[in-house]
């Protein structure tokens, strides 16, 4: 099911969404496109110039490709169903802050979720960390 930022956007409401459609947190809700990914960080900054805390939840939070991305961008909490803690824990001890936030700009000048997918998997590959 699409997060409720992203509903909230796009005007969908949760409850009528057929079943089926949401294959992959990639594709819909949050699926970290450019648009997604600017409107993450949108919210991010105006969040903490109020000094309010950002929390994702929602199967994008339990994607470790995606962790890269969300934690570059500044977002304080994640929740994830427990199964995906170990890969998400294990994805961020092999980040640094600052590697985090070169991928989350890096992916502004991408086109699509797979573009970014596969950027970001790159990014992750033994020694290709700073």
């Amino acid at each position: 099911m699409p997060g409720f930022l992203s509903c909230f956007l796009a005007s969908i409401n949760r409850g009528y969404i057929a079943p089926g459609v949401v294959a992959s947190p990639w594709q819909n809700g949050i699926d970290l496109d450019r648009l997604d990914v600017r409107l993450v960080a949108q919210t991010v900054r105006a969040a903490h110039a109020a000094g309010i805390r950002v929390s994702l939840c929602g199967e994008i939070a339990g994607d470790s490709l995606a962790v890269s991305i969300i934690l570059g961008l500044g977002v304080d909490e994640l929740s994830a169903n427990p199964p995906a803690i170990p890969a998400i824990k294990r994805t961020i001890a092999r980040l640094t802050l600052a590697g985090a936030e070169d991928m989350a700009k890096a992916v502004l000048d991408l086109d699509s979720p797979e573009e970014i997918r596969q950027y970001v998997a790159g990014r992750l590959q033994p020694g290709t960390l700073p």
